[in-house]
């Protein structure tokens, strides 16, 4: 999931990579992004502002397609990261 994200986030100029977010998301299904909101700032607007636009552009994220498997990722805290960030 976090690589699907990474792949999405552009990251804002001289962001301080020790910063996180805490997204709160709403899966459906079939990964698809239904809701997400910021449980805890970085501290920095547009990074959050940056990451939560990178999680819905990330959709679908994907999970299991077993029902059992899913229910674990239907509602999840995530925190991202710009160190996490592949470039």
């Amino acid at each position: 999931i976090l690589d699907s994200i990474g792949r999405q986030w552009i990251l804002p100029e001289n962001v301080d990579n020790r910063l996180s977010s805490v997204f709160h998301i709403r899966l459906a299904p079939d990964g698809g992004v239904l809701e997400v909101s910021l449980v805890k700032s970085s501290g920095d607007p547009v990074l959050d502002r940056s990451a939560q636009t990178a999680i819905y552009k990330a959709s679908p994220l994907p999970v299991p397609h077993d029902a059992l498997g899913f229910n674990m990722f239907r509602d999840i805290n995530l925190t991202v990261r710009p160190e996490n960030i592949r470039g």
